[in-house]
């Protein structure tokens, strides 16, 4: 079991085009197949952070496009440095100035949050706070400020959650105003703000491949609809209905969101898809169940393909320059093959003559292994 170029190689192409494939799959699911959705976005994400190649994993040779690719990327550019090595200093250096100005936004939101401690709570919020937690089942005490900073309502604080909302929600009607705080509070009791740190520290890692970002635009459509459904869990009809008005008032008026800190907010930036994907799940009536035996066969299928993907690691493959030598000879699947012998050895066959016999643990061994047995 190792790292090497090729395996990270092959964990980023695989994350691009799953996590491409999730990001559509999100935008067609039914809210009572979220959970699988989120299981496979957590395969992705964790087949991208270990690039490992086990022993024995069967090699994939390809003869056109991949070895040119390798071999431009060879090229020496400026200082004497390959093309490979200048990319990969740029990615190092782009990722740590990502990665610290993270890890500041996040120390200038603990100290944000600090200070929110000393702001005198009002009665009335905390009152209708204590409601909504008890309805989505949060334990944890939950701090309700008013800011005139924002003009839409979002959670912060990873072990004290702080909800602040715009002024303007002061003049709503209580159960308006408990419809967002259990949007809220369902964000927090999902440990949906550490997830959005664990995709902002994975674009910070990721920052050149677009689908990082589509991953972490996808992961917040997400969190969204599964706060949605949180919030939504026990309301009838009428009361769902007065939801998704208090979703579409507030998303009128949400017009300046924070930059710099890690939240999650009631509504976020306007984007049409989304939204209406949102306001279309709400107002299902009654959600169709996913079939057990399709649930499993889903999920089957998913971790088979996770555990699949270590068995085989795509390589760039050549010929090897012609030698002068005329007892070395070029050993290739296309060209050779191995034929067992009685002693429990093998003769390796080249271009149809005999070539040398070898024993069975050499086989075990490139080029060896790479050939078929006849």
């Amino acid at each position: 079991m190792d790292i090497n170029i090729f395996s990270v190689i092959m964990a980023l192409v695989l994350f691009t085009v799953v996590s491409s494939i999730c990001s559509w799959l999100l935008l067609t699911t039914k809210s009572s197949a979220l959970w699988i959705v989120d299981f496979i976005f957590t395969l992705c994400i964790i087949r991208c952070l270990v690039p490992i190649e086990f022993a024995g994993a069967h090699n994939v040779n390809l003869w056109n496009v991949y070895p040119k690719i390798l071999s431009f990327l060879k090229q020496k550019w400026i200082f004497g440095l390959q093309l490979w090595e200048i990319a990969g200093w740029c990615w190092l250096i782009g990722s740590l100035f990502l990665i610290l100005r993270l890890l500041h936004l996040v120390v200038k939101q603990i100290r944000f949050n600090a200070a929110q401690a000393s702001v005198t709570p009002d009665a009335r919020l905390t009152r209708i706070a204590e409601k909504a937690s008890s309805t989505v089942g949060c334990t944890v005490p939950v701090r309700v400020t008013v800011t005139s900073i924002f003009s839409s309502p979002l959670i912060t604080g990873f072990v004290h959650p702080i909800i602040l909302l715009p002024e303007y929600t002061l003049r709503m009607d209580d159960s308006e105003i408990e419809y967002i705080l259990r949007h809220e509070i369902a964000h927090f009791t999902g440990g949906d703000l550490w997830r959005k740190l664990g995709i902002q520290l994975l674009v910070c890692i990721l920052w050149w491949n677009p689908a990082a970002y589509l991953l972490r635009r996808s992961m917040n459509q997400l969190l969204e609809l599964r706060a949605d459904r949180s919030a939504c869990l026990l309301m009838d009809d009428s009361v769902r209905d007065r939801y998704i008005n208090t979703l579409l008032f507030v998303a009128k008026k949400a017009v300046n969101l924070p930059k710099d800190m890690i939240f999650v907010g009631f509504v976020g930036k306007f984007d049409a898809l989304y939204d209406m994907q949102r306001i279309d799940l709400l107002m299902k009536k009654t959600q169709r169940k996913q079939k057990p035996a399709l649930t499993i066969l889903t999920v089957l299928l998913c971790v088979s393909i996770f555990i699949g993907s270590y068995t085989f690691i795509v390589q760039p493959a050549a010929l090897p320059p012609k030698s002068d030598d005329p007892t070395e000879v070029i050993v290739t699947p296309e060209n050779a093959w191995l034929v067992p012998t009685a002693e429990g050895k093998y003769e390796i066959w080249v271009d149809g003559a005999y070539y040398i016999t070898v024993s069975a643990a050499a086989i075990t061994l490139p080029p060896f292994n790479q050939l078929p047995i006849k």
